[in-house]
Order: structure tokens, then sequence, then C-alpha cells
């Protein structure tokens, strides 16, 4: 519990100081990739702490918050047109991934590994079927 607080505290600083810094027309970025580099800062400090310490859920949800993270990037960055094509494959990918990572940290458990593998093919299907 320690290791989450000090990781929040840092990205608080971070988030501070970045709104800081574009105010004073220092740096110019939008809200996409502020939040980007947010969630991937909270999700990457999560799974390292939740990796091999039987702590799932919270292994889960920090996996979700960097791919979260990941996805807010590409928005920002590209300026991705932002429709329902690109969020069913996006959450099913992400899902997956999730459980692939709890099937890392617990190999013993394969019917999350089968669960993930399903999330994951149902994802490149549905980009496939959708064209996108």
């Amino acid at each position: 519990m320690k290791r989450n607080q000090s990781i929040i505290s840092y990205l608080l600083a971070f988030v501070f100081f970045a709104i800081a810094v574009k105010l004073l027309g220092l740096v110019h970025f939008n809200n996409y990739q502020l939040l980007a580099v947010v969630f991937v800062g909270y999700g990457a400090g999560t799974v390292y702490s939740s990796m091999g310490n039987n702590r799932k859920l919270s292994l889960f949800l920090g996996t979700i918050a960097f791919l979260v993270g990941i996805i807010f990037l590409l928005i920002g960055i590209q300026d991705i047109f932002y429709s329902s094509s690109f969020f069913s494959p996006s959450m099913l990918f992400i899902l997956g991934i999730g459980g692939l990572m709890l099937f890392i940290d617990n190999t013993a458990d394969k019917t999350i590994l089968l669960i993930s593998i399903i999330l994951i093919v149902l994802g490149f299907i549905y980009t496939a079927v959708s064209g996108n």
C-alpha cells in the first residue's frame, strides 16, 4: 500500500508541475497527452509493485490503466478519430492483455489464459470485420 501511495504522490506532483509549466507557456501539450502520462505512470508503477505479490486486482487494474494511457497517448498525438470502431477492439485487447498479465503472474490458472486469448482473438476479428 505504501508503494501505491508514493506512486500517487509522485504523479500528483508531476501533474501540478506540468500544469504550471503549461500555464506559463513554456510547454504545449493537450489534455490527452497529460492524461496519458498519468495513466502510463500509474499503471507501470502499479504493475511493478503488484507483480509476484498476489495482488491480482491491483495487477489487472494497473495493466488496464497503462494500456488506457497508451490509447490516450495515441489520441493526443495522432488525433485519431475516436469512435466505436476504435473503442470496441481496444477494450477487447486491453481486457485480454490484462488477463494475460494475470496469467503471467500465476501460470497455474489456465482459465485466465483461455479467456484472455479469446478476448484478444475477438479484438482481431472485430478489427478485421470492421475494416479499421
